[in-house]
C-alpha cells in the first residue's frame, strides 16, 4: 500500500499498485507535454515529427500520432508530417486506404530534399520522395492483398 499525498496536505488513503503506476504514467505524459511545450515553445513542425518518430520508437503510438498531428496542423503540406500520419495509419490501425492517402498526400508535398533524420538506417539521407514512394508501394500491395482475401471468403 501507499500513501499520497494530496494537495491539501492530507493523506489520500491506501492506493494499489496499479493505482500508482497508472498515476505514475499519467505523471509522465503530462511532464512529456509541459517540456515539449517548453523545449518547442515556437511550435516548429520539425520538433514535434522529432517528437512524435520517439513516441512511435517508444511503441507510444497515439501520442507519436498527436505529435504529428499538431504538425500537421500547422503545415498540412509538410510532406514529412503527411508521412509520419501515413505510417501511423499504416502500422497502429492497419488502415492501409487511409496511410495510402496520406502517402499519395506527402508525394504531391515532397520537396526534393534529404530525409534529414529517420529511425531506418537504410534510408536516413536519402531522398524524401523515395522512401514516400516505398511507403506507397508497401501499403497498394497491403491493400490489393486484402481485397483478395475479401474475394476468397
Amino acid at each position: 500500500m501507499v500513501f499520497i499525498r494530496c494537495e491539501r496536505g492530507s493523506l489520500c488513503g491506501h492506493l494499489d499498485k496499479q493505482t500508482v503506476s497508472n498515476m505514475c504514467k499519467k505523471m509522465c505524459r503530462l511532464i512529456i507535454y509541459f517540456l515539449m511545450f517548453i523545449v518547442i515553445g515556437s511550435g516548429c513542425v520539425s520538433d514535434y515529427n522529432a517528437l512524435g518518430v520517439r513516441l512511435f520508437n517508444e511503441g507510444r503510438f497515439s501520442d507519436a500520432f498527436e505529435a504529428f498531428e499538431k504538425a500537421y496542423k500547422l503545415n498540412p503540406e509538410s510532406a514529412f508530417s503527411l508521412n509520419n500520419i501515413g505510417y501511423v495509419y499504416e502500422i497502429r490501425d492497419e488502415d492501409y486506404q487511409k496511410a495510402f492517402e496520406f502517402y499519395n498526400n506527402a508525394l504531391k508535398a515532397c520537396p526534393k530534399e534529404a530525409v534529414g533524420k529517420s529511425t531506418n538506417p537504410k534510408i536516413s539521407q536519402g531522398p524524401l520522395e523515395e522512401l514516400i514512394r516505398e511507403n506507397l508501394e508497401r501499403v497498394w500491395i497491403k491493400i490489393m492483398r486484402s481485397r483478395e482475401e475479401k474475394v476468397k471468403i
